[in-house]
C-alpha cells in the first residue's frame, strides 16, 4: 500500500511541476516546429593534451544531434545561441600507492570553462568559469597500457561533461510546458 501511495504521489508531482526530461522526444502539439539554432565553437585548449578540444566536440555532437529540439549551424550568424569553452588545465596526480610508494592508480583531473550567449539580445545565458571532472584509471604494466587507460579516462570526462551540458541546455532553452 505504502508503495502504491508513493508512486501515485511521485506521479502527481512530476505531472504538475513543469518538469520536462531531457532525454525525451520533443511532443509537438502545436506542430510547430520549435528547433533552436546552435553554433558550437571550438573550445580553446590551455594544456598540452593536444586535440582534446576535438574529443569534446565529437561528444557534444553526439549528445545534442540526439535531440529534436537543437539543430546544429555552420555560420554563427545562423545561429540563435553560441555554445563556447575552454580546457584550463589538465592534471594527473597518483590517487593510490602500492609497494615502494610506486602509484598504481592515477585520476584525470580536467578544468574546464563553459559559456552559452544568446545572439539576438547579446546575453549571456549560462557561465561556468570554472569546474573540474574527475575520472581515475589504473597504471598499466606498461607505459603503453598506462597511456591508453588515460584516454579511456579523457573520454568518459568527455561524454560526461557532453551529457551535463546537453542536459543542462535542454533545461535554460527549451521551455516547460
Amino acid at each position: 500500500m505504502k508503495l502504491l501511495t508513493t508512486l501515485l504521489v511521485t506521479a502527481i508531482l512530476f505531472s504538475g511541476c513543469g518538469y520536462s526530461n531531457p532525454y525525451a522526444p520533443p511532443t509537438d502539439t502545436d506542430g510547430k516546429n520549435d528547433r533552436i539554432p546552435l553554433y558550437l565553437e571550438m573550445w580553446d585548449n590551455e594544456t598540452n593534451l593536444l586535440g582534446y578540444q576535438a574529443t569534446i566536440q565529437q561528444s557534444l555532437l553526439r549528445w545534442l544531434k540526439k535531440s529534436k529540439r537543437f539543430v546544429l549551424v555552420n555560420d554563427p550568424s545562423d545561429a540563435s545561441y553560441i555554445l563556447s569553452g575552454a580546457i584550463l588545465s589538465a592534471d594527473f596526480p597518483g590517487l593510490s600507492y602500492g609497494t615502494f610508494d610506486r602509484a598504481v592508480e592515477l585520476r584525470a583531473k580536467i578544468k574546464f570553462s563553459l559559456r552559452l550567449k544568446e545572439l539576438e539580445n547579446n546575453l549571456i545565458k549560462f557561465d561556468k568559469k570554472e569546474f573540474t571532472k574527475l575520472q581515475s584509471y589504473l597504471v598499466g604494466g606498461s607505459a603503453v597500457k598506462t597511456e591508453n587507460n588515460r584516454q579511456i579516462a579523457l573520454q568518459e570526462i568527455a561524454d560526461d561533461l557532453a551529457e551535463e551540458i546537453y542536459v543542462n541546455l535542454s533545461n535554460i532553452l527549451i521551455p516547460k510546458k
